[in-house]
């Protein structure tokens, strides 16, 4: 039923197919175990991000008075960067394109598509994104479900603890059923003082809610709301693979930090030196031994001390910490000495392969985003919100869609302005060229408000294409003539000749 990995997160898998009141809770049960341990991987996964990490339970056994624990968070640094870098700016939908000539749909779709991109600004999509995002870069896997509840859509990420998916154990590895669970005390749980386990289970036609064993809710619905994202195909977190390196770095600061603390409250050395038994003890309490030494040898009394090498142990954690950001694909934020172009400090800091590691991330992403997606339009295609209707979005379906991610707006201005204006002057349609310049977070919203302004691009556009065609039909008469011309003046030639 299950598929163990190295590491990263278990996929549940069932072989049945038709589910029903009777079996659908059997089901879930047998898949617990393979939660229940993902949810202990997640668990400690979130724990590191939030600084509790296994520093925290070292012990010492020399001088375990001085025992320091320093706790770097590098966990929340690579999470905070992942989720920033690639979630900064709201995730847009634009116009994917029609094979199709005909302007008037493919403006009632660009209207279509302005009007979703409104809708889930109404339902805050973007931190609802980022919120989704931190969990996948945390633990390597996230869920969100939509539902439409008094002419509202709404839509919210689930904690991975509490939801999971059950696939199909063929080779599609399709989503069969979601389950979230809660637990909540009610009403005649007050004298067990034991609270009921809650499931809410859907498939793709079919909702279930069991309280422990008991189906208290049973309906038909459209679609399975539930949408599972992952990071990537292991399904592990952002800092998963270098976690052992966040512990020896963790290790050494506190070594560093005993060390100091060593040294100041260095042991003092009693050699020779007649004590009773109350003072070695309070003498002990305060850093001292004593001892005694062979038959006439003078008393002495000095410190012992062995000082750390700061330099040796620094060398070491810069480099540790520079295969953690190369492993974790997170670029370097020391300065440049100098001496380098943009373009070489880029790749060479490692902001290009931040870049590859965020497309890579995207495709993961997309695909269920498409899900999501058209779990939305089943919904407003067929219901009426407080701001929209089901005309609104007639004939845009998820195939015309396109999901949008941008990063770094700003960077490179001159260079983006100057390739949008060069795409336009070639002749590319301004959407297209508008989308793919990297200048704006909603490519398809300043397509649309931009129409009126851009049509003399299109004239443009239209009057070269004119010019190309006359050029071709004028020429083309000419270089005939000509030929025939010279064939005809040749064949004469031969014709005198013969006779």
């Amino acid at each position: 039923m299950t598929e163990n990995y190295n590491d990263g997160r278990r996929c549940i898998y069932t072989s049945e197919r038709n589910f029903t009141a009777e079996n659908v809770k059997q089901i879930v049960d047998r898949a617990m175990s393979t939660h229940n341990a993902n949810v202990g991987d997640i668990q400690r996964l979130y724990n590191y991000y939030r600084g509790r990490m296994d520093i925290l339970d070292r012990t010492k056994e020399v001088r375990p008075e001085i025992n320091n624990k320093v706790v770097i968070n590098h966990a929340a640094e690579i999470t905070n960067f992942k989720t920033g870098f690639t979630f900064g700016e709201p995730v847009q939908y634009v116009y994917r394109g029609k094979d199709t000539l005909d302007d008037a749909n493919n403006k009632a779709d660009d209207e279509s598509l302005a009007a979703l991109n409104k809708l889930m600004y109404k339902l805050g999509k973007s931190s609802k994104d980022r919120e989704l995002a931190q969990w996948l870069f945390i633990c390597g896997v996230a869920q969100r479900i939509t539902l439409y509840e008094g002419k509202e859509l709404h839509t919210y990420v689930c904690d991975p603890r509490c939801t999971f998916t059950i696939r199909a154990n063929d080779f599609t590895k399709r989503v069969l059923l979601s389950v979230v669970c809660s637990t909540e005390d009610l009403a005649d749980d007050i004298i067990n003082n034991i609270p009921k386990k809650q499931y809410a289970i859907y498939s793709d036609n079919h909702f279930w809610r069991f309280e422990d064993s008991k189906c208290v809710e049973e309906k038909n619905i459209k679609c399975n709301p539930v949408v599972e994202y992952w990071a990537n195909p292991t399904r592990q977190g952002c800092f998963e693979t270098v976690l052992g390196i966040i512990d020896e770095l963790n290790n050494i600061a506190s070594n560093r930090a005993d060390g100091i603390e060593q040294q100041i409250q260095s042991l003092t050395w009693f050699n020779n030196v007649e004590i009773d038994e109350k003072q070695f003890a309070e003498l002990a309490a305060k850093g001292g031994i004593c001892t005694k030494s062979a038959p006439n040898m003078p008393a002495s009394i000095q410190m012992l001390q062995n000082v750390l090498d700061q330099t040796q142990t620094q060398t070491y954690a810069d480099d540790l910490y520079q295969k953690m950001l190369q492993i974790a694909a997170v670029p370097d934020r020391k300065a440049s000495a100098g001496g380098n172009t943009g373009q070489a400090l880029i790749i060479g800091e490692g902001w290009t392969q931040a870049e590859a590691a965020a497309k890579s991330f995207e495709q993961s992403f997309d695909e269920s985003e498409k899900l999501f997606v058209e779990n939305v339009l089943k919904i407003i295609k067929t219901v009426t919100t407080s701001s929209t209707v089901p005309a609104d979005f007639a004939e845009l379906t998820v195939d015309d869609i396109d999901i949008k991610f941008t990063r770094n707006k700003t960077d490179n201005l001159l260079t983006k302005t100057q390739g949008l204006q060069n795409q336009l002057e070639a002749g590319i349609h301004p959407r297209i060229a508008i989308e793919n310049c990297g200048l704006y977070s909603d490519p398809q919203q300043v397509y649309v408000e931009s129409v009126e302004y851009l049509e003399k691009w299109k004239q443009q556009g239209e009057q070269d294409k004119a010019a190309i065609m006359k050029a071709a039909d004028s020429s083309a008469p000419d270089e005939f003539d000509e030929i025939f011309r010279k064939l005809t003046e040749k064949g004469g030639a031969d014709d005198g000749a013969s006779v």
